[in-house]
């Protein structure tokens, strides 16, 4: 492709497409979430992934800098169902004094597929209040790790997309895969100055301590701040539809900062 006579490189395609989503982002409202935290729940000892040496320093990441992302992904591999069985917040306004790591009951279970055989890729996240569908493009082919949202969520009506309590807001930004293998997935969430969370994602309800771990440390080796860890499938879930009535909105864009602020009503 070219501009003007010049090359028009991946970086520079990426770097455009990264502006166009700051832009939706602006029109869509600012993505603002309300919440009021929670009590303070006695640590455990995996708050220990939130302190250690880093191998870079953390840095504010307010318009979604690539990352050193997984290139090399497989998407036929990771269609199938996921459990987010952890959220991190990776901004300093993330924090929540009291509650840098905190376990909750909620079990959020997706279901990754592709469409049509072609490089876009359809999550449909389920949760106690619904179902909400979202849509993704991988932009560059030899790239893999690395993806747009791809137009509007989609919902079902009375659900996550039409809550009074929690007003629901459209996602516009990027997905980075930091790590995909067979029996769990890590995602990085990015919309330019309102969002930046990273999933890890599991096939099985639960994960152990030191893989949490692990996966928490190469966050950190990234350069990425760790500023608010939230453990879900905790206290004798049993998946996303036991939990009718939990009072929480969870969904990629509009509620990972939800789930880090409140709690989870058995």
């Amino acid at each position: 492709m070219r501009v003007d006579g010049d090359v028009l490189t991946l970086s520079a395609l990426r770097a455009l497409l990264l502006a166009a989503s700051y832009l939706a982002a602006a029109g869509a409202g600012g993505f603002v979430l309300g919440g009021t935290a929670a009590a303070t729940m006695t640590p455990s000892p995996n708050t220990a992934i939130l302190s250690g040496t880093r191998k870079h320093a953390p840095q504010q990441n307010r318009f979604c800098a690539p990352l050193e992302q997984q290139k090399n992904v497989n998407l036929e591999a990771l269609a199938g169902y996921w459990y987010a069985v952890e959220t991190i917040g990776h901004r300093e306004e993330d924090r929540v004094p009291g509650e840098a790591y905190k376990e909750i009951s909620v079990c959020p279970l997706m279901f990754l597929s592709q469409l049509d055989n072609t490089t876009d890729m359809r999550l449909l996240w389920e949760e106690p209040l619904g179902k909400i569908e979202y849509r993704f493009r991988v932009v560059d082919p030899h790239d893999r790790g690395f993806w747009m949202s791809l137009g509007q969520q989609n919902g079902e009506r009375g659900s996550l997309t039409d809550n009074e309590q929690y007003p629901y807001r459209q996602f516009a930004g990027t997905v980075q895969v930091m790590r995909a293998v067979s029996t769990d997935m890590v995602l990085t969430f990015c919309s330019p100055q309102t969002h930046h969370y990273s999933m890890i994602m599991s096939r099985n309800r639960s994960m152990s301590e030191e893989t949490l771990h692990s996966l928490n440390r190469m966050l950190q080796d990234r350069g990425l701040l760790l500023a608010n860890t939230r453990v879900a499938c905790k206290g004798g879930a049993r998946g996303a539809a036991s939990h009718v009535g939990a009072g929480l909105v969870f969904g990629l864009a509009a509620a990972a900062v939800l789930l880090m602020r409140r709690d989870a009503a058995c």
